[in-house]
């Protein structure tokens, strides 16, 4: 399985066009850099769906993030557009894992308040020094997003482990109510490394992060380039052997 994830952005003097895809290579297709940016014409406000361009099937979700300086988009708003590309079609199970996947991206545009600023390598010359620094700085941030994403995607459409190796997992003390802690809200990296290690003294924090970061229960991002944040992924499996403990 061929695997695209391409993020689209409405430019007020060009109108909708790709704005970065990864993989970087090869480069995309004509036929989905000229068609996935007509698709946010058809769904201007946040929501789901999907469309197919023989032989790739999308999978999109149409979104916005504030843009408070005067002139710099239109009605003071970015218009984006994410999309899954894949050259098969999903499984309703897996289809909904990778929506939740967007939905959590999305979430995670709207904690940088100055991510707008990602979206205006075209008129940089017009920017002064300290706008186009900050312009560069949310640019690197919202490509190591999207390359995120993208892994997140790979991981989730792979065969999914075993439903007796997480349970082997999540039965663990310190990793299970590490879990439900993060479930509650994003916490700070430091904050949530101190709880553990007070409440968990002979577990090592760091080895855990790892191993779920590597099973894709959880997600680490940098706020503000100096605040790590912890994130639970919605995973399906997960939480239906998460919450049978707790219901």
């Amino acid at each position: 399985m061929n695997i695209r994830v391409v993020i689209s952005y409405f430019d007020a003097k060009i109108g909708p066009m790709v704005f970065y895809f990864y993989p970087e290579e090869p480069p995309l297709d004509d036929l989905l850099s000229k068609n996935i940016p007509g698709l946010m014409d058809q769904n201007i406000n946040q929501s789901f769906f999907t469309f197919s361009l023989d032989p790739f099937h999308t999978l999109n979700y149409s979104f916005e993030i504030d843009s408070p300086r005067p002139n710099w988009a239109r009605g003071r708003k970015e218009s984006l557009l994410i999309s899954i590309v894949i050259d098969e079609h999903l499984s309703q199970e897996t289809e909904q894992v990778v929506i939740n996947l967007c939905g959590e991206f999305i979430e995670n545009t709207h904690l940088d308040g100055d991510l707008y600023a990602a979206f205006h390598l075209n008129d940089m010359a017009r920017h002064s020094k300290t706008d186009k620094e900050l312009i560069l700085k949310k640019n690197s941030i919202i490509r190591e997003m999207i390359q995120e994403l993208y892994w997140a995607t790979v991981e989730e459409t792979k065969e999914k482990p075993e439903e007796e190796e997480l349970n082997i997992l999540l039965n663990l003390d310190h990793v299970s109510e590490t879990l439900q802690l993060l479930r509650r809200a994003p916490k700070p990296y430091e904050e949530t490394k101190k709880w553990f290690e007070k409440k968990f003294p002979k577990e090592n924090f760091d080895e855990m992060i790892e191993t779920l970061k590597k099973m894709r229960f959880i997600n680490i991002v940098v706020v503000d380039g100096t605040v790590k944040y912890i994130y639970f992924f919605k995973k399906t499996l997960m939480k239906e052997i998460l919450f049978r403990e707790m219901s």
